[in-house]
């Protein structure tokens, strides 16, 4: 009979041959982390002279940045290298380094537009951590960039890198805190990102946000309400003076809509712990009467009542009195005229 075939040969990642002990590339970076906290706690300066002789090794570069002996051209090497793995570590870096140079920003940058997607998250990571107005145009053609090409994939040939897009999405967001963010957006040339970054701007708790998401309403397509209620919560007085009569004046053969948003305009000021505007005050007080004066609709009725109710209105007393006594109407109607 012929020989039995040779027994099935394993080597992991870590050495070890045999699988049912081998644990994976994660335990060998583990083990790797742990071996150079070692020298550096332990040997300090004087793994200095050999760390020096491997720091175009990503490992050897930590343990030197670690002990302070890692200089600009070494990390510079690092970052531009053609490997993926010394790249992400040198973004690593980058990203605990508090204040950059111009020089480390622009490794930055470049590594965002890297073929690479773990090199670029991790750019993208580095730039979350450092805002800058600055940064704002080259993240948002990286983002939009990766948006039309994930957009383009033939269906089962690859996957949307939705990390990446994510990853970016936040760094985006975090830009926008920076002093001077939305004046550098206004300066932008031909600026037709306002989809991506009023998506970004509704999680930044600013005036500034708040103003710039009144700006972009005039042309808003779809519902307002959340921008609103963002814009109600974080805006500047003078952006809620002109809030209102935009919403009044666009949304004026809609009276419905209009207490929809009037209520979510209450729920973003309450939220902020303040009071209403003269100017939302006056407006709430004309919709609740053009509300009430809509004989069948229950609904609208019920609407203009409990704005009246909220804003403690007299010269509605009338209209009130008169849809709860109307036997007609629905009971939620009544119930919010008796309020």
């Amino acid at each position: 009979p012929p020989p039995p075939p040779p027994p099935f040969f394993f080597q992991a990642h870590d050495g070890i041959r045999d699988q049912p002990r081998s644990r994976g590339l994660g335990d060998v970076y583990k083990r790797q982390h742990l071996a150079l906290a070692h020298i550096v706690d332990t040997h300090k300066q004087q793994a200095v002279p050999l760390l020096k002789e491997q720091s175009n090794n990503h490992l050897a570069a930590w343990a030197l940045y670690r002990l302070g002996k890692l200089t600009e051209k070494e990390l510079a090497a690092l970052a531009i290298s053609k490997e993926p793995l010394a790249q992400i570590h040198a973004m690593r870096i980058f990203n605990t380094i508090s204040s950059w140079t111009p020089a480390q920003r622009n490794m930055v940058l470049y590594a965002l537009v890297t073929t690479n997607a773990h090199v670029q998250r991790a750019a993208a990571e580095a730039l979350a951590r450092h805002p800058n107005a600055a940064n704002i145009k080259p993240i948002i053609d990286a983002t939009e960039k990766f948006l039309r090409f994930d957009s383009l994939q033939v269906k089962g040939k690859r996957e949307a890198d939705d990390h990446l897009i994510h990853t970016l999405r936040i760094t985006l967001r975090n830009q926008l805190l920076a002093p001077g963010a939305f004046a550098a957006i206004d300066k932008l040339q031909g600026n037709n990102h306002h989809e991506l970054l009023k998506s970004a701007a509704l999680g930044v708790a600013t005036t500034d946000a708040g103003d710039y998401l009144i700006d972009q309403l005039p042309t808003h397509k779809g519902d307002p309400s959340t921008i609103i209620r963002h814009s109600a919560r974080h805006a500047s007085g003078k952006g809620m003076a002109t809030l209102t009569p935009m919403i009044e004046k666009r949304f004026s053969a809609q009276p419905a809509t209009q207490a929809s948003l009037f209520m979510t305009v209450q729920e973003g000021v309450r939220q902020r712990g303040g009071k209403l505007t003269v100017g939302t005050y006056n407006w709430g007080s004309r919709l609740a009467a053009r509300l009430l004066s809509k004989g069948k609709d229950d609904k609208i009725r019920k609407s203009g009542a409990e704005i009246a109710r909220d804003l403690k209105l007299a010269h509605v007393t009338g209209p009130l009195r008169e849809l709860a006594d109307k036997s007609t109407a629905t009971p939620e109607a009544r119930a919010a005229a008796m309020d």
